[in-house]
């Protein structure tokens, strides 16, 4: 347990209901639009997931080779000019 204290008490309070109706609502969304235009999402989807290696290789590798932080700083500064 960690011994300090907040700032100030937590204000928002909701009722466990809230974010549950809130996700099925979207879960519900996001499966029409899958059945209506599945080729279009499909799209999306796949778009969106090529985000996931670029945060493993940028943010979440945390101990990066030498060689990458030289291309990035090289990079960005034939971008400057």
């Amino acid at each position: 347990m960690s011994s300090c204290k907040l700032l100030a008490p937590c204000s928002l309070q909701v009722n466990l209901l809230v974010p549950v109706c809130y996700l099925m609502f979207w879960a519900l969304l996001l499966g029409f639009s899958l059945y209506s235009e599945p080729v279009v999402c499909g799209v999306g989807l796949v778009i969106m997931l090529t985000g996931v290696p670029v945060y493993f290789l940028g943010v979440h590798w945390k101990e990066k080779p030498k060689c990458i932080y030289n291309f990035i700083g090289e990079f960005f500064e034939s971008r400057s000019d």
